[in-house]
């Protein structure tokens, strides 16, 4: 299980993320962090960061997370998508994760915010990401990647919500962060109006086919 997280001018936030995470994993994990070339505390990320990737040039979200799905889904049963702004409270998530997915599909745990009701971060499995071609839906540059999650999933019938796996969403919309420029490049217009209209051209035009490619794989 590898868990990807793309960080930009955060390198502190990562550094708890990442703490958090495989303090509290009680198996085998890589938990590796993504970062631009350009990023302006590139050096304090390789400081505080112990298994860090710098990209080739700055991506965004959802390119950067299947960049690295890309390069590790031969060695990985299951790709983790998360954000730096997140900390893991259950002990042995990544036992009940693997127990979700002991078959193909699609889970996610307790933000503390959506609960049940939405993804804002996934674990999916292997084969399902090398059927579609993405970890992320590369159309969107980042925000709507989590919506895409969610009808993916339901559509196949694999979304798995583990309720008894705890992923904080430390966010500024929960007043649990304070907003900074990276939460106000993703959030900013046109980009999030960009976003969208990606989505939905997705959901309208190939959402059926992304679903019938994985039932073959899965077949």
């Amino acid at each position: 299980m590898i868990v990807i997280v793309p960080s930009r001018g955060r390198p502190e936030r990562a550094a708890a993320m990442v703490k958090s995470a495989s303090e509290t994993a009680q198996g085998s994990v890589r938990i590796v962090v993504a970062v631009d070339p350009d990023d302006e505390q590139l050096e304090e990320y390789r400081r505080v960061i112990g298994d860090l990737i710098v990209l080739p040039e700055r991506l965004g979200y959802s390119r950067s997370l299947n960049i690295v799905a890309y390069q590790e889904w031969d060695h990985e049963d299951i790709l983790g998508a998360f954000g730096d702004d997140v900390l893991f409270r259950t002990r042995g998530w990544d036992h009940k994760v693997r127990k979700a997915l002991a078959t193909p599909g699609i889970a996610f745990g307790d933000d503390l915010a959506h609960h049940g009701s939405h993804p804002t971060a996934v674990w999916m499995s292997t084969p399902i990401a090398k059927a579609l071609g993405w970890l992320a839906l590369p159309d969107c540059h980042h925000q709507y990647v989590d919506n895409a999650w969610w009808e993916l999933g339901n559509a196949l019938g694999l979304l798995r919500y583990l309720p008894d796996v705890v992923v904080e969403h430390m966010h500024p919309a929960y007043q649990k962060a304070e907003l900074d420029d990276t939460y106000r490049s993703v959030y900013s217009m046109p980009q999030a109006g960009i976003d969208h209209a990606a989505f939905m051209a997705w959901r309208e035009t190939r959402l059926a086919k992304d679903v019938a490619r994985v039932q073959e794989a899965l077949a």
